[in-house]
């Protein structure tokens, strides 16, 4: 009786998880005829793991400003282009409660208007 309560206790506690994995991040180089096409998919994943991907594949890391909430959910996003730059360009256009931009000699996420 005793282990089929811990049982039944463990199994509520690992149901009740407050942060579920449910989203993905995928990125994706593809070459056709010399030619090279960069992919960011992402959906229903946080801000610091979206960067996390990107900064994968670039020679300048993006980094999080503290006063962005970096466990913020980017939602839905699939943005296919000729190179990285243009990958984080669009990132930046469609993210709207932060921007991307230059400071301090690299790219940081910053609240919008920082």
């Amino acid at each position: 009786m005793k282990y089929s309560l811990v049982f039944v206790l463990v199994a509520f506690l690992v149901g009740c998880d407050p942060h579920p994995i449910t989203g993905s991040v995928r990125t994706s180089v593809q070459k056709v005829n010399g030619v090279a096409t960069y992919n960011l998919e992402v959906d229903n994943m946080s801000l610091a793991d979206t960067v996390t991907a990107i900064n994968q594949h670039v020679e300048e890391p993006i980094s999080i400003d503290p006063q962005v909430d970096a466990q913020s959910t980017v939602e839905s996003i699939k943005i296919e282009s000729t190179d990285w730059q243009g990958i984080i360009e669009e990132l930046d256009e469609q993210l709207t409660d932060v921007e991307i931009a230059q400071k301090n000699g690299g790219m940081v996420i910053l609240p919008n208007g920082g």
